[in-house]
């Protein structure tokens, strides 16, 4: 698949930021910088264009709400 996906859920309207790096911290793609409303949202990583590898997703919120960096893999 060439997509990841992630849930998340907002307790309130928040600007969420979604960054993909890669291993050496270089940013990769911008996925999301925007307001996102209350509840549940599914954000897409499309990784059709990523060489095959290890990489970070990173999601920060204007609020504090969210600080999270977990790493991923893309195979072929």
């Amino acid at each position: 698949a060439s997509q990841t996906y992630l849930d998340i859920v907002l307790p309130e309207t928040d600007k969420i930021n979604l960054q993909v790096f890669d291993l050496m911290g270089r940013l990769v793609k911008t996925v999301v910088n925007e307001y996102l409303n209350t509840g549940k949202h599914t954000l897409e990583i499309n990784t059709a264009s990523f060489v095959p590898g290890v990489y970070f997703f990173k999601i920060t919120s204007d609020s504090g709400q969210y600080n999270v960096a977990k790493k991923f893999i893309v195979a072929r």
